[in-house]
């Protein structure tokens, strides 16, 4: 018996032992104490009700709606400054939050902020739904429901490090997505989550440390926006173009308004103004994310353009 009572304690050591290894995971791809940083089991923090007595909150989050509970951390890198400062080709929240006048052809102009980009609706940074737009242009997206989660998957079953739905997949439709998802989309990595220029993190998205974009961006912006690239699209700028040797020359030599030629290819990478590469990021994802280099023929024009 003693013998076989140490067997079985052996055996549950090693059982615990290995139950508890294995790599750690990142927030939103299984990592420690994920689900308590969005989700609150009972409703309540410190015994305070969750909403500030608005009801029970939706899915148990900690903020009113899955937007505000994403903002409530994203907001911090940089996306939310109130400056306009910030990098990063997935959004400055600070530009749908400003009304601005100017003086234009037609004396004082005002541009409102709900115009200025995707209108995520967040009671955090004020952001309504867009006053003139229904629906997504070229598409029958509602823009009343547009929010971060519309696009991205916050549980990270896609996975991919920027968790947009979709990605890197084939043309299939993806259920968990509040909209179908139908197009497989571009090879994507992002360096850190750090954006706004005056933050000193060494991850912080620049010029030297960006997304590197691979093919297919376009392909899908058009889950939402499929009028935009039928045969009948309506860009004001065309897409999925690839680079003549002409418009090499000019993104490299551009550096700033009057000085459109003393740029070179080397360094002239823009990430605010990113292009494909038509090369696999996943087996170069080093250097194609640090890359300053410019385009070459083979890079194409794609909306994040």
């Amino acid at each position: 018996m003693k013998g076989i009572k140490w067997t079985l304690i052996v055996s549950l050591a090693a059982f615990v032992v290995c139950g508890l290894g294995g790599t750690a995971s990142a927030f939103h791809g299984g990592g420690v104490a994920e689900c308590g940083g969005c989700h609150t089991m009972h409703n309540s923090e410190q015994g305070a009700p969750v909403r500030d007595g608005a009801g029970t909150a939706a899915f148990l989050l900690r903020a009113f709606t899955p937007s505000d509970t994403c903002l409530s951390c994203h907001a911090a890198y940089g996306q939310g400054t109130t400056t306009g400062e910030g990098w990063g080709s997935g959004g400055d929240f600070y530009w749908v939050t400003k009304t601005y006048t100017y003086s234009g052809r037609h004396g004082d102009e005002s541009s409102a902020g709900d115009r200025h980009g995707h209108n995520i609706i967040s009671n955090v940074l004020n952001i309504a739904q867009d006053a003139a737009l229904a629906t997504g242009p070229g598409g029958t997206y509602n823009s009343a429901a547009l929010g971060c989660n519309s696009c991205h998957d916050p549980h990270g079953q896609q996975h991919n490090a920027l968790l947009l739905y979709g990605i890197e997949g084939t043309a299939a439709n993806y259920p968990g997505a509040p909209y179908p998802f139908t197009k497989a989309a571009p090879i994507l990595r992002s360096p850190g989550r750090k954006t706004a220029t005056s933050q000193s993190k060494s991850n912080k998205v620049s010029n030297s440390n960006h997304t590197a974009f691979g093919s297919g961006m376009s392909n899908w912006c058009a889950n939402c926006h499929s009028g935009m690239l039928n045969a009948n699209g309506n860009h004001v700028h065309p897409v999925n173009r690839q680079f003549s040797s002409s418009m090499v020359s000019a993104y490299d030599g551009y550096v700033s308004t009057g000085n459109l030629t003393n740029g070179t290819h080397a360094t002239s990478y823009w990430e605010k103004v990113p292009f494909e590469t038509a090369i696999d990021c996943t087996v170069t994802l080093g250097t194609m994310r640090t890359s300053t280099a410019g385009p070459d023929t083979n890079s194409t024009v794609m909306c994040l353009s």
